[in-house]
């Protein structure tokens, strides 16, 4: 039985038959979009596809020893938001200014945990807005886009070493901000991150 094309088999056919493109989208667009709608809301729908346009106009570039593009099109995505979100830590600060709703002494404890929650999401948001914008990216696209290491130093195009370094600092920040009851939900890469609490 014959194995499924890698992305790289796609995306090198798309070299000749560009319309041979669109299973790379098939396959990826779901997730680059999910991703880039929890970063920018609505707007990342228009974006994603926008990720897409300037992959399939870059195809040329793509490094085929890379058999999985993922890495490549959240890089992509890293590029697009840097232009799209000048002004995210300026956003994110006004989201940490918005005071919480009142609380009303009522009587279910959902409402009580929905409440936790607002608070909890403007404290966290507050600590992201104040992170570096290289640390802010890798942060999010190893919780958000649920890159491994080495897929987000590809994205990057930085060393592992780097990420690993610059993930586990902005943690140790988002903690010393937020305080050290909360913990960053990360999804599980298999991979520890140095030490990192």
């Amino acid at each position: 039985m014959a194995q499924p094309p890698t992305d790289a088999d796609i995306i090198e056919r798309s070299w000749k038959e560009p319309e041979v493109f669109a299973e790379l989208f098939e396959q990826h667009y779901l997730t680059i979009r999910r991703y880039l709608v929890r970063r920018v809301g609505a707007a990342g729908a228009d974006l994603a596809a926008d990720v897409f346009l300037a992959a399939f106009d870059s195809r040329f570039t793509y490094r085929l020893d890379h058999q999985d593009a993922r890495p490549w099109l959240f890089g992509i995505s890293a590029n697009l938001l840097k232009h799209y979100l000048r002004d995210e830590r300026r956003r994110l600060a006004a989201l940490a200014r918005v005071p919480p709703a009142p609380s009303f002494n009522d009587p279910y404890d959902a409402v009580d945990a929905a409440l936790d929650a607002e608070t909890a999401l403007v404290r966290v948001a507050w600590a992201l807005s104040l992170l570096n914008e290289t640390d802010r990216e890798m942060l999010l696209l190893l919780c958000w886009g649920d890159l491994s290491y080495e897929e987000i130093s590809q994205a990057l195009d930085v060393g592992v070493g780097i990420v690993r370094s610059r993930i586990h600092r902005a943690r140790v920040k988002i903690r010393e901000l937020v305080g050290s009851e909360w913990e960053f939900n990360t999804v599980e890469t298999g991979e520890s991150d140095g030490g990192a609490p």
